[in-house]
């Protein structure tokens, strides 16, 4: 397996490590695991930095879009600094 992940349910954090190689589509077909099992709306953490060869550039923007559009949408805040006019 490309990638080995814990899920923390107390924290709602989800950690993916890799070792060797690891391609775009073994980190979508690890997203899409978490997804089957309801974890969408936990954090993610993808540690590649253990990978033998780094993805190209083109890869890792299509598993970024990929996850980022797999998000549930939630409100934005706004920051305590931040005023409107």
């Amino acid at each position: 397996m490309a990638l080995k992940w814990k899920v923390s349910h107390l924290e709602r954090l989800v950690v993916a490590v890799s070792k060797y190689e690891v391609t775009a589509a073994d980190v979508l077909f690890c997203a899409d695991e978490l997804a089957k099992a309801g974890l969408n709306d936990y954090r993610k953490l993808f540690d590649l930095t253990r990978l033998a060869r780094a993805m190209s550039p083109l890869d890792i923007r299509s598993v970024g879009l990929r996850l980022a559009a797999a998000v549930p949408s939630r409100p934005r805040s706004r920051s305590a600094g931040s005023r409107r006019p």
